[in-house]
């Protein structure tokens, strides 16, 4: 059960990397603000932090 919730946070992360970079495009093409770009990013950026510290952790405790 553990293994399976570990692949769904990291598909979710993937999920999160690939609307973060249409919302980079968004914001290059001028089509959002700044504001609404940071509004629609910051969770999924914190999400994506958490699931690979975990992952560096789970990694580091198999190999002690």
């Amino acid at each position: 059960m553990i293994n399976h919730s570990k692949n769904i946070e990291s598909e979710l992360a993937e999920l999160c990397h690939k609307v973060i970079e249409r919302l980079d495009k968004l914001k290059e093409d001028g089509k959002i603000t700044e504001e609404q770009y940071q509004s629609h990013t910051v969770i999924k950026k914190q999400f994506i932090k958490y699931v690979k510290s975990s992952c560096n952790q789970e990694n580091f405790t198999s190999i002690i």
